[in-house]
């Protein structure tokens, strides 16, 4: 498709020159000339007839210049209408009132265990190597199986766009890495890798407080987050194949530096204390791990293009939080090892211009082992399970071009094997799409998704392993509005019903101990439990976006949605259910290669359980117990984030300066309820403050 034939259209603007041009496929290309660039800049958007209603592509450039997302593509994502943006550090994506567990998340198609690094929020994708995200918050073809909710699919260059060696280097206060493609001949090649170094930042800081605080022989301890991540693909053109083959990881840990003391006066640190009888490492929080190997073959035979891709891989979380907030990727007080076996297949015919058919097939099996670690202390020794997880799919879908309608039914027939036991569940599926004019179309959705529990929330000793099979149906009708050559409207009402949703459960109780004195001793028990419940989630968004055309690109989106859950006898809101949410995006390109963006984000805090004070008299202390779930939230959420960067363009690479401040105006947004001694007054302890980074940017 030749994307500069049909009708073209032109425009002059000031002082740079863009001249646009569409095709009759609707694909608009824009090649501007700017006064302070060397080169042009070409961007190409599929504004005309889509093939996902529901679909969202977004360059990796365009989401890197968003502000407080630290340069990370794919964390940027949270700016977009009905994804939940939590105050906290993490990078979770959260879409139209589900559960983070219910956003699939892909690397070129490939599921992965995570795809945020915890407590830091950036990608385990290095943006040197990534191209775009394709993001889908609902109405997923068939392809997508074991997702009940949204995919997000990082997509890194699978044939490097230009021909030779390029790279890229980054550094700056949290990482560093680099990523590199080659293209020669029918040989391409990309990889990446990212470590960080915040542990040492971190480890040297809390030495000087010490220093300046204590005697020298004391050094206190710190708790910091360690990360890393890799990608490499190298692929070969053969005839009309193209065969690659990709070994990708990453890992996310949260370690613990114990002080040191002088206890013996010999003026050194004493050594930490030994404790080689326990299953787990006592100075790791928290270790999350995968590493995935894949071969995969493309075809691309005109009329018939085909996929096949097989894929082992293995992963590791391990946690020792019990009573610390929702971690979504790792167990708790307990591990779980997985090994991933993956063979899957899918074809694309044309049978003409009008009828285009799909199928496919997909296995995945999980072998795995879990440990648990509640009584790891007292008896060192773990209660171990082994479980065989089993998802398999049938899939295929229609394209149907009938004049002005493009309809797309689909169906796929999913098998979950878990727990000894085996669901079998179909999931039809119908997208429509109705082009009224030349700027104006409108889209529906109807359809069926269900999706396997993780493997920690379903494992003996540390989750539920009657947990049923996760289900939800989904619809939604939109309207997108192209006004002009630059800017679009989207507007999309949602909703969904989950009939089987896997949630964590807190459960804090009172229980009365005999102490040592005559009276009992009053004590909290808090334990948390996986529950399967009901859930429902409506909502409208509304999106403008102005595309990247000239100095200025940037959108606005507005959300309008109530998410409920169904337990002890009534609907209450759900962990991210936020009523009210907008966000405002704008980015400025200045002469002599400067760039200023900004991001302004509101939404209504996230809901949280309360809690009943109790005073106990024998011990003359205060307690508390949790009043009904998620009957309280936390005060509005907002925050301000600039960045500046600066290029130099030189014979052979560019570099880039920026400056990225999250949370300019420091506003204390909790993302976890606090209390004050006695329970009677919620505090804002935990927050994430004014978060200032630098770093520069190689590219050649």
């Amino acid at each position: 498709m030749n994307p500069v034939a049909g009708n073209r259209h032109w425009r002059a603007l000031l002082p740079g020159c863009c001249l646009q041009l569409r095709d009759r496929f609707g694909i608009t290309v824009d090649r501007c000339l700017q006064p302070y660039d060397s080169d042009a800049v070409i961007q190409v958007y599929a504004d005309g007839p889509r093939e996902y209603v529901s679909r969202t592509v977004l360059s990796a450039d365009e989401l890197a210049s968003v502000p407080g997302s630290f340069g990370d593509p794919i964390r940027a994502l949270q700016n977009l209408p009905g994804v939940a943006r939590p105050a906290g550090p993490q990078g979770d994506i959260v879409v139209r009132g589900a559960e983070a567990i219910n956003t699939g998340a892909y690397i070129d198609g490939m599921p992965v265990p995570f795809l945020f690094h915890m407590f830091v929020g950036r990608s385990v994708v290095n943006p040197a190597v990534l191209e775009d995200v394709e993001f889908f918050p609902g109405g997923m073809p068939s392809d997508f199986g074991d997702v009940t909710q949204a995919v997000v699919n990082a997509r890194t260059y699978y044939e490097p766009p230009k021909r030779g060696l390029h790279g890229r280097v980054n550094v700056d206060l949290l990482d560093g890495g680099f990523g590199l493609t080659a293209k020669q001949g029918p040989w391409s090649l990309s990889a990446g890798a990212r470590v960080s170094w915040m542990s040492a930042a971190i480890g040297i800081g809390s030495q000087i407080a010490s220093g300046a605080s204590r005697s020298p022989s004391y050094r206190s301890g710190w708790v910091s987050p360690y990360y890393s991540d890799f990608q490499v693909r190298g692929s070969r053109q053969i005839g009309d194949h193209r065969l690659a083959l990709s070994f990708i990881g990453a890992r996310d840990q949260l370690r613990i530096t114990p002080e040191r003391t002088d206890r013996d006066g010999d003026g050194r640190h004493d050594p930490p204390p030994v404790v080689d009888d326990l299953p787990y490492d006592p100075n790791t929080l928290l270790d999350s791990q995968f590493y995935l190997v894949e071969a995969r073959l493309d075809g691309d035979l005109g009329i018939h293009d085909s996929t096949t891709r097989i894929v082992v891989g293995w992963d590791r979380q391990t946690s020792l939080f019990s009573e610390f907030g929702r971690l979504s990727q790792a167990p708790e007080l307990g591990g779980v090892e997985q090994w991933t076996f993956i063979a899957e297949r899918s074809d694309v015919v044309e049978l003409s211009r009008a009828v285009t058919v799909r199928a496919g097939a997909r296995v995945q099996l999980r072998p795995t082992t879990t440990e648990s670690w509640r009584d790891a202390t007292a008896d060192r020794d773990a209660v171990t399970g082994k479980d065989n997880r089993l998802t398999a799919g049938l899939w295929s879908d229609a394209h149907l071009s009938l004049g002005r309608w493009w309809v797309a039914p689909g169906l796929r027939l999913n098998a979950h094997r878990y727990s000894s036991r085996t669901t079998i569940l179909p999931e039809p599926r119908l997208t429509a799409r109705y082009d009224a004019n030349d700027h104006i179309e409108l889209t529906g959705f109807v359809g069926r998704f269900s999706q396997t529990p993780p493997g920690h929330r379903t494992a003996p000793g540390i989750g539920n392993p009657d947990l049923p099979v996760m289900q939800a149906w989904q619809v939604s009708l939109g309207m997108n509005t192209r006004l002009g050559n630059s800017v679009t409207l989207d507007a999309t009402v949602f909703g969904s019903y989950m009939p089987h949703l896997t949630v964590m459960e807190r459960n804090i109780s009172l229980a009365y101990t005999s102490g040592y004195s005559r009276d009992p001793v009053l004590t909290t028990v808090a334990t948390n439990d996986y529950v399967d419940t009901r859930g429902a989630a409506a909502g409208l968004e509304l999106l403008a976006r102005l595309r990247p055309n000239g100095r200025w690109f940037g959108w606005a989106g507005l959300t309008i949605s109530k998410s409920l859950r169904r337990g002890e006898g009534r609907w209450y809101p759900g962990d991210y259910d936020m009523p009210v949410s907008g966000v405002l995006v704008a980015a400025r390109k200045l002469p002599r290669h400067w760039q200023l963006s900004g991001r302004f984000r509101m939404s209504s805090g996230q809901p949280y359980t309360p809690v009943v004070p109790v005073y106990a008299s024998t011990t003359q202390q205060w307690s508390a117990y949790d009043d009904e779930v998620n009957s309280a939230r936390l005060p509005l959420l907002h925050t301000l984030d600039l960045r500046v960067e600066k290029k130099w363009l030189a014979e052979r690479a560019t570099w880039t300066w920026y400056l990225d401040v999250a949370n300019v105006y420091n506003r204390k947004n909790p993302f976890i309820p606090t209390f004050n001694s006695n329970y009677q007054r919620r505090t804002s302890e935990v927050f994430v403050p004014l978060i200032p980074t630098t770093g520069l940017q190689v590219d050649f």
